[in-house]
């Protein structure tokens, strides 16, 4: 069976990592915390699994995907939640 892979534009990328950027500001404790594509998510934004795990659950329910289980904590920045969010969308 052939799979196919869509391909996600500049913009739809662009778009992705903005909703990224605006799912983990709403659940930042601290709300003057600065983020970036850098920022970990632990050590610089003080989250814990529990908020990561509230994070993807925002962002299965914003894309309309599901996330398996496995890949919890995998993500330890915030480009490693954009990156995990735009492959999943070229899925």
């Amino acid at each position: 069976m052939m799979r196919v892979i869509k391909i996600i534009t500049a913009m739809e990328k662009e778009t992705i990592k903005n909703k990224v950027f605006e799912i983990i500001k709403s659940r930042l404790f601290y709300k003057d915390t600065p983020l970036t594509i850098e920022s970990k998510l632990e050590d610089d934004l003080w989250m814990d699994s529990l908020d990561e795990v509230e994070i993807l659950m925002e962002l299965e329910k914003e894309f309309g995907i599901l996330i398996p289980d496995d890949d919890l904590g995998r993500c330890h920045t915030v480009k490693d939640v954009v990156d995990y969010m735009i492959r999943r969308m070229e899925e």
